[in-house]
């Protein structure tokens, strides 16, 4: 159940905004990850916005993939503004993209990309059998 609820909220490292969204601290999610996998969350991906629509539509390029398919992926902002949870995008962004099923990216569904994140991403999708 605390996975289930962890995968739904998905996290974002705080960037100093001050937001009502609740997300999962990072230190929960790895935590779940580190018991249950990726195999059940979908896409995981790092990547960067190629192509910018809008602030809400983007095309990004799969740069290594922990969970999923790499490739192009089409992204789509959840509605509202930050502290509504909605998600936005920049020109020429570099995340770590936990989408929904649906494509859809909320305000807690982006990672910083750091050597830190991107190895327990690697050793936990190595364990996950990707």
């Amino acid at each position: 159940m605390l996975a289930r609820i962890l995968v739904s909220c998905f996290i974002l490292f705080a960037t100093g905004e001050s937001v009502a969204c609740g997300c999962a601290t990072p230190s929960d999610m790895f935590e779940a990850w580190q018991v249950h996998g990726l195999s059940g969350r979908g896409e995981v991906f790092h990547g960067k916005v190629s192509r910018y629509f809008g602030p809400k539509e983007v095309d990004v390029q799969v740069i290594e993939s922990f969970a999923g398919s790499g490739g192009t992926k089409h992204l789509i902002g959840a509605p509202g503004p930050a502290e509504e949870c909605g998600g936005e995008f920049s020109p020429g962004e570099e995340f770590i993209y936990l989408p929904t099923k649906e494509n859809v990216i909320g305000y807690c569904s982006k990672l910083w990309v750091t050597p830190g994140t991107i190895e327990r991403l690697r050793a936990i999708a190595k364990r996950s059998g990707k």
